[in-house]
């Protein structure tokens, strides 16, 4: 199958082991704080879509060394994050990231992560993350604070209980996903294409001008580029090929 390269490095598994936060502060003397308010408010005003916008927004930032992704974190979410990396401010954090950051590209493609994003019985925004590169990726926190959705907590996927019947229903789908995408062909439709394998769980328009389809699940990722012509441009899947 043809395959569009999906862009990884070394440096970028390296920034992954990082806690993938910025900053508390934006390096101007004013924290987040400032900008966000101190106190967790409950989410009234703004929608689950404003919060999947923030988590992007704070990923785009992040992976790109952008000190502006700081005033996304409410101030103790900040100051956990200079702890645990041991960085006395957000200048430190951000710095540490852009110094890998090449030529302007971003060390990894926020556009092509998945985030699903629920409410807790607490009013909590639950965004689940899964970034481009494998094993990236976790669960986020985001409360209110002055009308606006800010990450205040975080969980690994190692963290959580493992769900036994969630983990089989994922094996299921990524098996059943996985044989139907060696059924699509360049010359496939796109109505062709969601005929083998279903509704994708993401859909949008890539910096090339394809339309890009996804299929992912904890375990791989299966992806179908549609180029202007309405047919399959190029493909991926994660991981080993499953058509070989």
């Amino acid at each position: 199958m043809s395959l569009k390269l999906r862009r990884t490095a070394v440096t970028i598994a390296a920034t992954c082991g990082l806690a993938l936060t910025a900053c508390g502060s934006d390096g101007d003397g004013k924290d987040a704080g400032d900008r966000a308010g101190s106190g967790s408010g409950t989410a009234s005003a703004p929608s689950l879509e404003d919060a999947k916008a923030v988590v992007l927004d704070y990923f785009t930032k992040f992976f790109s060394g952008d000190p502006a992704a700081c005033a996304h974190e409410s101030v103790e979410y900040g100051a956990a994050q200079d702890q645990e990396n041991d960085a006395k401010d957000c200048a430190e954090r951000v710095a540490a990231v852009a110094s890998l950051v090449q030529d302007g590209e971003p060390l990894l493609d926020v556009s092509k992560s998945v985030v699903v994003v629920n409410q807790d019985a607490d009013g909590r925004a639950v965004a689940d993350v899964q970034h481009e590169l494998e094993g990236s990726g976790g669960v986020y926190y985001l409360v209110v604070q002055d009308g606006v959705w800010v990450i205040d907590d975080e969980a690994d996927y190692g963290e959580q209980d493992p769900d036994p019947e969630a983990i089989a229903e994922d094996a299921a789908r990524t098996a059943e996903w996985s044989r139907a995408f060696c059924e699509v062909t360049l010359d496939s439709t796109k109505e062709e294409v969601l005929e083998v394998m279903g509704e994708p769980t993401a859909e949008e328009t890539d910096e090339d001008g394809e339309l890009e389809l996804a299929w992912t699940t904890d375990q791989a990722g299966f992806y179908v580029w549609i180029g202007e012509d309405g047919t399959v441009a190029s493909t991926s899947a994660s991981g080993s090929d499953p058509c070989e």
